[in-house]
């Protein structure tokens, strides 16, 4: 997504504190690699309208998830989606939906119920059938 949202005309970041994985985006991608960061500080630097997460949160453990939420309280919307695969290797934080919005709230992150919903409904409608179920994994969410 680095590379195609760059391309695209985004400012886009993406963050990974893994070794590997910086190494592997540098080595199958690498088209931006100042915009693929491996510490936060460069994030806290900058103004960024959206916090994008694809299947991530549910690698970490909550305080891990809570130090990214305060290393990036400068940006004001999030679009999160969190797999509930439990049989996948390495998922090690899997929670209901009113649990992830308790969890965030907690953050001072509010739960924007009508855009979820509505963000769930077009994917079904992309993507009939689609094995991913994404659109039971999309939260739409804003700082308070």
């Amino acid at each position: 997504m680095i590379d195609d949202m760059n391309r695209s005309g985004y400012t886009y970041v993406g963050y990974d504190s893994s070794v590997e994985a910086h190494q592997l985006y540098l080595k199958h991608y690498g088209a931006f690699p100042d915009r693929y960061v491996q510490s936060l500080d460069l994030v806290e630097q900058q103004r960024f309208d959206l916090l994008l997460s694809f299947d991530v949160f549910e690698h970490m453990r909550d305080s891990d998830i809570a130090e990214i939420l305060t290393h990036t309280e400068i940006i004001p919307d999030l679009f999160i989606n969190i797999s509930r695969n439990r049989t996948t290797p390495g998922h090690i934080n899997i929670k209901k939906d009113r649990q992830w919005i308790h969890f965030f709230s907690q953050h001072r992150i509010e739960y924007d119920e009508a855009t979820t919903r509505a963000m769930r409904a077009a994917y079904r409608e992309m993507r009939p059938g689609c094995p991913d179920l994404w659109n039971r994994n999309m939260f739409v969410l804003r700082r308070v």
